[in-house]
C-alpha cells in the first residue's frame, strides 16, 4: 500500500522559473518545462516558514529547521548523534545525510494536459509570452549597459503534482499533513517575486 497526495497549484500571475538554456536568438531564458526540483525546494521553505511560526517553535531540532548556532551545532537533526533521534518535521520530510526521505514529489503539469512519463511539455503546450529584460547593477541601481535579454513568461494556468509515499502508516499520515501545512504556506514561485510575479495558491485536491 502506499500514500499518494494530489494538489493543484493556481497561478495567480505571471512567473518565470528558468530552465536554464535560451531558444535561439528569440529567448535567452526559456521557461522550466522537464522534471525538476523547484517543487520539492518551494514546500520544504514552506515547511520552514511553517517552523518559524511561535506555536511551532519547538517541533525544531536543528539549523536547517530554524535553530541558530548558539542552540546547535547540527545542521541536520542527528548529525552528531549516535542511535535513534527524533527528527524535526524538514528531516523528517525531506530527509538527511542519515536518513532516506520517504516521499517522492512529483512534476507540476498544466491539468488539462495528458501527463507523459519522460516528456516534457512543449512552448505550444501553455500559454506564455515574451518579456524584454534588462539587468540591473546592483551597485549603481541603473540599467547595465548592453544587458537586454528576453524571458519567457508564464500565464495564470492551473498546474497539478502528486507527492507519493511508499508506506500508508500513523508517520506516513502525520508527514503528509506537514506536507499540506508547508503547500499552504507557499504563496510565490520562480524569479522577480519582490516585483509581484510568481503569486500561487496550492491546495490539496
Amino acid at each position: 500500500m502506499s500514500l499518494k497526495l494530489t494538489f493543484r497549484i493556481k497561478m495567480k500571475s505571471d512567473y518565470h522559473v528558468g530552465a536554464g538554456y535560451g531558444k535561439g536568438t528569440e529567448i535567452d531564458s526559456a521557461l522550466l518545462r522537464d522534471a525538476g526540483t523547484v517543487l520539492n525546494g518551494l514546500l520544504r521553505d514552506g515547511l520552514w516558514r511553517l517552523l518559524q511560526q511561535a506555536p511551532m517553535r519547538k517541533w525544531r531540532g536543528c539549523q536547517e529547521s530554524g535553530l541558530d548556532e548558539r542552540e546547535t551545532n547540527e545542521r541536520h537533526c542527528g548529525q552528531y548523534t549516535v542511535g535513534d533521534v527524533e527528527l524535526c518535521p524538514i528531516c523528517r520530510v525531506f530527509g538527511t545525510p542519515r536518513v532516506m526521505k520517504r516521499w517522492r514529489i512529483g512534476s507540476a503539469r498544466p491539468v488539462d494536459q495528458k501527463e507523459l512519463v519522460g516528456t516534457p511539455y512543449e512552448s505550444g503546450d501553455m500559454d506564455s509570452q515574451r518579456v524584454m529584460r534588462v539587468r540591473v547593477n546592483p551597485r549603481t541601481r541603473r540599467a547595465a549597459p548592453h544587458k537586454l535579454f528576453a524571458e519567457e513568461q508564464g500565464g495564470q494556468l492551473t498546474f497539478t503534482f502528486t507527492a507519493t509515499c511508499p508506506a500508508e502508516d500513523e508517520a506516513a499520515l502525520d508527514e503528509a499533513a506537514l506536507l499540506v501545512a508547508a503547500a499552504r504556506f507557499v504563496r510565490q514561485l520562480g524569479r522577480s517575486r519582490r516585483r509581484g510575479q510568481g503569486e500561487c495558491l496550492f491546495w490539496l485536491r
